[in-house]
């Protein structure tokens, strides 16, 4: 058994989402939206960056609220840019490790979501662990890995410019608040202009039969 930390990401496979600004089981305030991630891919076989390779049940002891961290794990630095900006559940669903998470109503968690809408799939991922068990891995596996993953704790997720992993993307990034409001107030523009426009078109129809 060894022990360690770090930060890596992974991710392949679809994963079934729905939109909101909650996530079930949860227990947190609705945020401006909600973000999933497949941070780590558990087929047999994959190996990221790293040399590492996971066993099926590695992430299953996460069971407490996880951060979602800002860009490049700066949660750990210093300076304005070292706040979580959300905080979800780490599960396993089927070949994947799955981040579920609320964003935060704060205008670093906007910027971030703004960013992440940009760029699409082209966003990679992050997380910060620390390894409680794991084995050298062997030939016997036929992984090429180095090393066998069997028990890991992590500690934050967050987005990055390149991650550990191959192929790390957003899986879903939920409704905000912002959307509802900017249509309400274009529903209530449109609304005001119609009406404004029935008005004059009603005045307009009174001075011709006056004159």
């Amino acid at each position: 058994m060894t022990a360690a930390t770090g930060r890596k990401a992974a991710v392949s496979g679809t994963v079934d989402v729905g939109p909101g600004r909650s996530v079930p089981g949860l227990d947190v305030a609705p945020g401006i939206g909600t973000v999933v991630v497949a941070f780590a891919d558990l087929r047999p076989g994959a190996v990221d960056r790293d040399g590492d390779t996971y066993e099926r049940g590695a992430f299953t002891g996460n069971t407490g609220p996880v951060p979602f961290g800002p860009w490049n794990h700066s949660v750990n630095d210093m300076g304005p840019w070292n706040l979580p900006i959300g905080v979800g559940q780490v599960t396993e669903e089927g070949d994947l490790a799955v981040f579920r998470g609320v964003l935060f109503d704060t205008p670093m968690a906007r910027m971030h979501l703004e960013v992440l809408r940009g760029l699409g799939a082209r966003a990679e991922y992050s997380y910060g662990f620390g390894v409680t068990a794991s084995r050298r891995a062997t030939p016997r596996d036929g992984t090429g890995a180095s090393r066998v993953i069997q028990r890991v704790n992590v500690h934050e997720v967050s987005p990055v410019l390149r991650g550990a992993g191959v192929g790390t993307h957003t899986v879903s990034l939920g409704q905000t608040d912002a959307d509802g409001d900017v249509r309400a107030i274009y529903d209530r523009v449109q609304v005001e202009r119609i009406r404004d426009q029935r008005e004059l078109q009603a005045v307009a129809a009174r001075v011709r039969d006056q004159t």
